[in-house]
């Protein structure tokens, strides 16, 4: 069977190759970074080897030294190469000597080669670039790199990121996708490039990413009662009032140092109510924890309490044990009527519990 190969690009395919990064974002639907390129790897069914144990393989099996030079292996220069093997398939070969962090970003651009067809669209590329010209070469390179760099560390995100929150720094962008500094420094020169021309701004992607990514983006944490939980209208505490919040993502690092160089609450798992899953009403009174057997009880029979925990000032309705507005900042009408006690008396009472069950503190990420 005659193969129809396509003609090598001239120039790169830079929207070709983001919009494959998006697609596979979604079609493995990863919602939080770093990314496990050795899960994403064998999920695609593709053969993943260091370099140091393949070298081995090109006298062992003659079927692979036909094809894999021993020169391309001894070559210090590469950090990896991907090619076709027959009863293979797909096999990447990547050096594991290098860092964690550029090993990251080397698996991702050569996994864009393969996702971008790169093996297979091109006569030139079997099994290696060595009938490419360099041109030629770097256009496929520009086109991989792009493909690595929205899908390991996609600049929408760290847009978003940077809207939400305190922007993030080069360290932090390192620290969050795994990447190098040098990888993180273009990821935010992207991120400067859509902030001064807001034409380049793709809003179809940032709404993925704000869809993809809802709980990874809006995932809040106070610095004062140690309160967790995700919302992406939040501008205050519902647990203590406080503002402004911050973003609870531990591999960025600032959690961790303010709980131990700033004396910052530990994160505190407060009493949450059980309520009616379609009216959101309580089905226990939290004042005098009577059960609420009719749906359409609006107040408790025994000690008037409402149903529904809302805001006393802008009407918002709130979750039970929500003592404030997460919107507006003021007093839920439940913490007004004294049916919930100060998160500070909660909270010491959570301590001493804890301390004496000599049990390390949970967490649950609230809705």
């Amino acid at each position: 069977m005659t193969i129809e190969y396509k003609s090598l690009p001239n120039k790169p395919r830079y929207e070709y190759a983001k919009n494959k990064a998006y697609e596979l974002l979604d079609r493995l639907n990863i919602k939080s970074y770093p990314i496990d390129l050795n899960y994403v790897f064998e999920t695609l069914g593709i053969k993943l080897i260091s370099i140091q144990a393949a070298e081995p393989l090109l006298s062992a099996s003659p079927e692979i030294s036909s094809l894999l030079s021993v020169k391309a292996f001894q070559d210090k220069s590469i950090d990896a190469l991907t090619t076709i093997i027959p009863t293979f398939g797909y096999v990447t070969f990547y050096d594991y000597s290098k860092s964690n962090e550029r090993i990251q970003f080397t698996l991702a651009h050569e996994l864009g080669h393969i996702i971008l067809d790169h093996c297979l669209d091109f006569k030139e590329t079997q099994y290696f670039r060595s009938k490419m010209t360099e041109s030629q070469y770097k256009v496929l390179e520009k086109e991989a790199d792009t493909f690595a760099g929205a899908f390991v560390r996609p600049a929408n995100l760290v847009m978003s990121v940077n809207e939400k929150y305190t922007p993030l720094t080069v360290f932090n962008v390192s620290d969050l996708f795994s990447i190098s500094l040098d990888a993180a420094s273009v990821c935010l020169q992207i991120v400067n490039k859509f902030c001064q021309n807001p034409r380049l701004k793709n809003e179809e992607r940032i709404n993925f990413v704000e869809s993809q990514f809802y709980e990874f983006l809006n995932a809040k944490y106070c610095t004062i009662c140690g309160c967790t939980f995700v919302s992406s209208s939040a501008k205050y505490c519902p647990i203590c009032g406080n503002t402004p919040l911050k973003w609870n993502n531990n591999s960025v690092s600032f959690i961790e140092f303010y709980r131990i160089n700033v004396g910052g609450q530990t994160v505190m798992n407060y009493n949450t109510y059980p309520v009616n899953p379609i009216t959101g009403a309580v089905s226990e009174c939290p004042q005098c924890e009577n059960e609420i057997t009719h749906s359409e009880w609006n107040y408790c029979p025994i000690c008037s309490l409402p149903t529904l925990n809302k805001c006393s000032s802008c009407g918002k309705q709130l979750a039970p044990h929500f003592r404030y507005c997460h919107e507006c900042g003021k007093e839920s009408i439940y913490f007004l009527e004294n049916a919930l006690k100060s998160w500070d008396v909660e909270a010491a009472r959570i301590k001493a519990e804890l301390e004496e069950s000599n049990m390390p503190n949970s967490y649950d990420i609230l809705y």
